[in-house]
This record gives structure tokens, sequence and C-alpha cells, in this order.
């Protein structure tokens, strides 16, 4: 049972109890004090039950109604009828007439429901009761033609007067609500004067019939066109009222009204204006995929329900079935939830969008005068559902609009995958925190977590699969929060934790060691098991930043030292961090370094495994700075990367490389020369002209230089990066996977880059001859790298138990200490003028490489 129908029962109920003590009360007056009446003395006629109930039927037509609230009661013409019965009729006649009259017209006329007919019924009989104990007790043996019977009839009219308005009120108040004092106060004033005018003339008619004179009927006539005249200023006033509250319906709908005010509005103001017991409403979703929406509304009650679009269309169908507005006739087939508050009558008209019925509108029990609403109502409320179209309309064009926008602020504000906010919320809620706590004078931390291999799974499984992953990543996190924590996700494979209200930074460092060892349990995606790592910064505030950017920069670059370090956890320390300002001061002396050419470029051979011959060198930076003394690449190579200075560095060293290429190709020496890339080197935009530029100026093939790069950046799947070493492999030059095995590659994906080498990582290649496991990891390389038509390059060669292992392998170059260390260039031409080197031209005698000699480094 919905919830106004049992709202309905309940005030029903309560005006079941109202009936049943107005109707007690009349068969307790007449059985005690009015049954032994007759007729008064001297009558002139005598008035039958029958005749009395059709006087009371004449003067409940002839009405003037009065409203309050939406619930009709009105002021008739009955006095007329009561000072008639009182004098020519016996009291349980007047009774029986007032209550058959009455229903007379309630029934036929009005069809009044059920409870309401009781209440009004048991209110005549009480009213009748009342009105002739009062008039009996008072008139005595008096005339009606005398002053002391006036003063009866009068005393017994009000009396019967103020009963009705006191059980009107009663009734109002249990269907709508008190209707206040004021109102109370108008009505009784207004009935009581209308009362005495119809008393007053009940009495000169009266008083005419009993001294057989005709004037009687003239007032009856002078009545009549009275009342045709207030009906027809009661119509023009009506009509007037209509206009204003039109007028008022229609600015109303105007106003800047929120989408479900409007739509209350509509509903409750069409029920005003056509005086409804009950309004509905039927509009289609705001938005496609959205639920379709029906308002009822019931005396001060307003149900909103969301219903599916086939059901509003189920009931369109049953409400409209031509499409078009109409009255409804009482049996014919309405929705279940309309059917339920019991209609007898309703008017019901399209609501249309774009010249379709997307809507309707239905005003259901007439609360007025007339029986049911009629076709002059139908054509008001065609035009407020015109009104209300127009309104709704923009009203849901508005609604979309701001649905629209607070869905782009949100999608803004939040990453589509996981749904967490987005780096721009997390620096909003940063600056609000960082508000809060210098006021609270506590802590702030920030915790970012790095998913070290995201990339290499999204490269082999997909997208899908990876987004799946992110979901559950997001889940393990939060489950580890407290409620002092927020989690957002600030890039593609990065989560940041904000941690508030913090005493010791040993509670942030708590929850990242927590986060930490989640990732010990393998995370499962489309059945796939996947140990992901993960390399967490933790920065504070106060003690590492006071400002949102700041805070963020250096929970960054702790997170950048932990996965440099493999050390999984990492707090913000000033001397690890590349943005710190002894590195950029670092980076402005490298600057400065590599505009004075004191830079230095080391070489390191590479061999020929197969036959020992000298066939390249791997080109390796080395800076001796002037006040720290020598630094090596990881000093001072990160401070290049994040500052810019990276690409002077790689440009410098390609130059250099290229000019010692050359001066070996002028000795014959068919040698190549091996330059490392950074990372950040394939975001470079001109790196491609730049290398191209840099060779030409050379003078040497383009296949004498190879650029490595490392696994994890060859990896990348940035389409920036990618259209970089497109643009290398075109020059003509070589590309190289250096620390090949130690990452977490996809074959098909490294089978569609344009490299041409695998250098495998010194780790493997030092343990080979005493570590069977890693002996079987380098097989496989080489083997893979030939499959693959790559050439396979070994470092970390220092044993020739290592040398002869990895020929037998079938890797086809190597580089290590025991060929020798790197070593500046007049010293590896020193080296190399004592070796066998393969040359241009090829027609020279081969000998043999001494893998016994040691480098040049230990022979000087």
């Amino acid at each position: 049972m919905s919830a106004i129908k049992e709202i309905g029962v309940q005030r029903f109920a309560r005006l079941g109890a109202l009936s049943l003590a107005l109707g007690l009360l009349a068969a307790t007056i007449y059985a005690v004090w009015l049954g032994d009446y007759g007729v008064l003395e001297g009558h002139p006629f005598l008035l039958t039950w029958w005749v009395v109930a059709l006087l009371f039927a004449l003067g409940e037509l002839l009405e003037v109604p009065i409203e309050s609230r939406g619930e009709a009661h009105s002021v008739t013409f009955t006095e007329i009828a009561y000072v008639l019965g009182l004098a020519t009729a016996a009291p349980g006649d007047l009774m029986i007439g007032r209550v058959l009259g009455g229903a007379i017209v309630l029934v036929i006329v009005r069809r009044q429901s059920l409870p309401k007919l009781m209440t009004n019924l048991s209110m005549f009989a009480a009213e009748a009761a009342v009105t002739c104990l009062v008039f009996r007790s008072l008139v005595g043996d008096a005339s009606p033609t005398e002053v002391r019977a006036w003063l009866a009839f009068t005393l017994a009219m009000l009396s019967s007067h103020v009963l009705g308005v006191i059980v009107v009120s009663a009734g109002i108040t249990i269907l709508s609500g008190w209707a206040g004092s004021r109102m109370l106060r108008q009505v009784a004033i207004f009935g009581a004067i209308v009362n005495l005018a119809n008393t007053s003339v009940g009495l000169a008619i009266i008083a005419s019939l009993w001294e057989r004179s005709t004037i009687g009927l003239l007032l009856l006539v002078l009545v009549f066109v009275v009342y045709l005249l207030y009906r027809a200023y009661a119509r023009l006033t009506e009509q007037h009222k209509n206009l204003e509250t039109l007028h008022d319906f229609t600015r109303a709908l105007g106003g800047s009204l929120e989408i479900h005010e409007l739509e209350q509005a509509v509903v409750q103001g069409a029920r005003t204006i056509l005086r409804g017991e009950q309004g509905a409403l039927l509009l289609p979703p705001i938005r496609e995929g959205e639920s379709a929406s029906r308002l009822l509304s019931t005396g001060d009650e307003l149900l909103r329900t969301s219903v599916l679009p086939s059901e509003l269309a189920a009931d369109l169908r049953i409400l409209l079935p031509e499409g078009s507005s109409r009255l409804y006739v009482p049996g014919e087939p309405l929705p279940g939830w309309l059917a339920e508050i019991g209609v007898k009558d309703a008017a019901i008209v399209p609501l249309s969008r774009d010249g379709v019925v997307a809507g309707a509108m239905v005003i259901a029990n007439r609360l007025t005068e007339v029986s049911s609403f009629v076709d002059e109502d139908l054509r008001v409320i065609e035009t407020l559902a015109s009104h209300a179209s127009v309104a709704l309309q923009n009203g849901r064009l508005v609604a979309h609009l701001q649905y629209e926008a607070q869905e782009k602020a949100y999608q803004a504000l939040h990453d589509e995958v996981t749904g967490l906010p987005n780096r721009t919320a997390l620096r909003e809620l940063l600056t609000q925190e960082l508000a809060a706590a210098k006021r609270s004078e506590l802590g702030v931390g920030l915790v970012f977590v790095d998913l070290d291999t995201f990339k290499e799974v999204n490269d082999t499984l997909g997208t899908t699969t990876s987004d799946r992953l992110l979901v559950e990543v997001r889940d393990r996190i939060q489950a580890l929060l407290p409620d002092t924590a927020s989690l957002a996700r600030f890039t593609g494979d990065q989560f940041a934790v904000l941690m508030t209200h913090i005493v010791d930074e040993d509670e942030v460092l708590g929850l990242a060691d927590s986060i930490h060892d989640e990732f010990d349990s393998p995370f499962t995606a489309d059945s796939v098991s996947l140990q992901l790592g993960a390399s967490i910064g933790v920065a504070m505030y106060p003690d590492h930043a006071s400002t949102p950017d700041l805070l963020i920069q250096r929970a960054d670059a702790a997170t950048y030292t932990a996965r440099l370090a493999g050390s999984g956890i990492e707090l913000y320390a000033a001397d690890t961090d590349p943005y710190a300002p002894r590195r950029l001061a670092l980076a402005a002396d490298l600057r400065e370094a590599l505009e004075n050419g004191e830079v230095d470029v080391y070489l390191q051979p590479k061999v020929a495994l197969v036959d020992g011959f000298v066939v390249g060198a791997e080109a390796l930076v080395r800076w001796t700075h002037p006040r720290l003394g020598p630094l090596t690449p990881d000093q001072f190579i990160p401070a290049a990367e994040h500052t810019g200075v990276i690409r002077h560095l790689t440009l410098y060293v390609v130059r250099k490389a290229l000019e010692q290429c050359r001066r070996w190709r002028d000795a014959g020496h068919d040698l190549t020369i091996s330059v490392n890339l950074s990372a950040r080197n394939l975001f470079d935009q001109h790196l491609v002209a730049d290398i191209g530029i840099a060779i030409e100026a050379a003078g040497v093939p383009a296949r004498a230089l190879t650029l490595e790069l490392t696994e994890s950046t060859v990896m990348s799947e940035s389409h920036r990066s990618m259209a970089v070493l497109e643009g290398l492999h075109g020059l003509g030059v070589g590309l190289s996977v250096d620390d090949f095995g130690t990452g977490y590659s996809s074959i098909s994906h490294l089978r569609q880059l344009p490299v041409t080498e695998l250098k495998i990582d010194k780790s493997f290649v030092a343990t080979m001859t005493t570590n069977e496991h890693d002996a079987v990891i380098v097989r496989t390389l080489i083997e893979l790298g030939a499959r693959m038509g790559l050439d396979t390059v070994a470092e970390g060669v220092e044993s020739t138990e290592a040398y002869d292992l990895l020929r037998t392998y079938g890797c086809q170059q190597g580089q290590g200490y025991l060929l020798s260390r790197p070593l500046p260039a007049a010293q590896f031409d020193a080296w190399l003028s004592r070796q066998d080197v393969r040359r241009i031209d090829r027609g020279e005698e081969v000998v043999m490489f001494p893998r016994g000699r040691r480098a040049a480094g230990e022979e000087s």
C-alpha cells in the first residue's frame, strides 16, 4: 500500500469516528427530548417528510460556494427550508427531510465519496436535532408571528450554524490540516450574516402564510432573483480570480526554481486552480538512461517516485489512449497507483516535448459545487499544461546542463578508472589541509606509491586488465587507511595518500610500511596472478615543505630515490633530492663545465668474442668538479635530468664520441662507438635532428654510432618516445637495449621496436660461471637475441672462463675488465695500438686477440 493511501485510510477513519459521534448526538436528542413533539398549533398547512426533503434539496442546489485550503463547503438557502419546517412539520419529519434532501444532492448530483457523504449526512442529522431542540425549548406556545417566536427561530438557526461551522472545521482539519483561526472567523461571520438574512426571509414567508397572505411568495421571487444576480457576480469574480491565479501560476513557473521545486509548483498550482483533491505529474527522464518521475499530490503531501521509462510509457497509454486531452469517465481503466486513491472524476492532459507526448498532468476529484470536471475545466488545464510544458522543458534543460557541468567538474577532479581524486583535486585538498594544519599546529604527511612494473603489465596484458589492476590496488590501499587519510591517483602509475592531524612522522612511515607490505601479496587480474613492486616516498609538513607544490615535489623526489636505491620506502632527504638547491647548483656547474670542455669522455672497448678483434667502444662520461673532485655519473646525471642540462650533456658526449670515431676511421680502424641515452632524451623533440647533424659534422657512417637505452626506458609505451626511436632508426644508427634481463619486458612489444642490439646485464655475466641459474638466463637471452635477429653484447666479462662460456653460447661481443677498464681517449688510443682491430681494409691478416692480456690500466 502506498504512503498516500495509508495516510488517506487514517484520515477517513477519523472522519468515520466524527460521523458516528454526530449520528449518536442526533439520535440521543430525538429519543430524549423531541420524540413527543408534533406540529405547532395553528399551522396553516402540514409539511410531510418528503416535502421537507424536496425543500432542503432545492436549498442545497441553490448554494453559494466558499472554499478553504482546497476543501469546499458552502452557504446555502437551507435556512429558509429550516424555518418552514420548524413551523409546519414535526421534529421527526424535519430531521428525516433534512437528511434525505441532503442525500439526494450529495449522492445524485455531487457524487461524494462515502466517507465524506457519511460525515455530511450525520452533520445534517445533528444540525436538525439541535435546531429543533433549541426552537422547541424557546418557542413555547407563541405564534410564529410573535416577536418571542422570532427570537426562538433566530437562536435555533444560529445554533445550527455554529454546529455546522464546528463540524466543517473539524472535517477540514482531518483532511487538510488546521485552516487557521482567521479563515475560521471569516467563514463563521459571513455564514452568520447569511444565516440571519435567510432566517429573516423565512420568518417573513411564515408570517405571511400564517396570516393567509401571498406576500411571502413575492419574497421567494425576490430571493430567487437575488440568488441569480449573486451567481452571476460569483461567476465573474471566479473568472477574475482564475485569471489572477493563472497569472500567479505562470509567474511562479517563470521564476528561477530548482527543477524539483518547479515540478512541485506545477502540480500543486494546477490542483489549486482546478480545485482538485489530488494531482499527478508524469515526467520523462531528464537524461537518457535515467529514471522517469511520477509526482502524486494530495492535501499537503507530495510523493515523488522514480519509475522506469517503460512504466511511464505504459501509464501514458492508459491515461491518454489517443494522445489528446480528455475527461475521465468512471469505470475506465486507470494505472494501479492512481486507482488506489479512488478517482471518481479527473481531467487528463498531455505534456509535450518537441511535439511528442512525453508526460501527462492529472487533476482528480473535483472539490467544488459542481459534480465533476467539465469541458471548460479541460480548456483551463490545457492552458496550464501548455505553460507548464514550456517551463518544465526549460527547467529540465537547465537541470541537464547543471548535471553536465557537475559531471565535468567531477571528471576534472577525479580519475576516470578508479574514481579517486586526481592530481588537481589532491593539490586543492592539500592546500586546504595545510591551511588547517597551520592553525592546529599538527603535521601533514604525503605518501607517494609508485607502481614499479605497471607499464610492463599494461604492455603485456592490455589496458583493460591494467585498469582492473588499478582498481584492486585502490581497494587494497583504501582498506589500510585511517579516517584521517585520503587516497588519490596522482599519475598513471602513481597513487598518493594524504594524512592529516599527524603528531609523529612514525604514523606516516607506519602506514607506508603497511602499504609496501601489501604489495608482497600477488594481485589478480583476469585470472592472472601478478607480482607488483612499489616504490614509496614520504614527505612531511612542516619538516620538509611548507607549500603544497613543494610538498608534492619532495614526496616525488623521495619516491625517485626509493626507486633508484631499490629500498622500497624513503623519507625525503635533501641530499638525495634532484630538485634540492645543491643539485641545482651542481647542474649549473655542469652546464658551465660543458661549455668550457671540462667534461671527459672515457672509452671501454667491445671485442668480438669469436676472434678477439676490437670492434668498437662505449663512450662513458666522467667529470671532475673543481671543488667536489671526481664525480661518478650517478652523482651528476640525475641533476642534469631534472634541470634540462641532460640535452647538452648528451650532445656533448655524442659529438666527442663521433670525433673519436672519425679519428679511428682516419687511421683505418673499422670501429663503432656507443653512447648512453637518458630516458629524458626520448622526450626531446630535437634529439633526432641533433644526432643527425652531429653525424654529418663528424663525417662518419650512421651505422658507426650505437645509442644505448635501459630496458625500462626503451619499453615505455609513450607515443613521443616511440616517435623518437623511429626517427633515430631512420637515421641508420644502431639502437641497443642496455641491462637487458633485469626488467619486465614484453617480447611481442620488443619485436615491434627498432632495436638492433641486446646488452646482457653484468649481474648475470659476473656469476654465470658459478651460478647455474644465471648461466641459463644468459644462454636464454643470447638465444632470444639470435632468434630476433639482434646482436648480443655481454657486459661485465671479468674472467677467461666467462669469456669462453659466452663464446660457446654464441654471444657476439663482450666488454669488461678482462678486456679493459674505461680509459681516457689518449690512453685508449695507446692501448688500441697494441690490439688487433677490425680494419676498413678487409684483406689484412687476421691475428687472434690474446685473451690473457690485462687492461692497459693495469699494464702501466
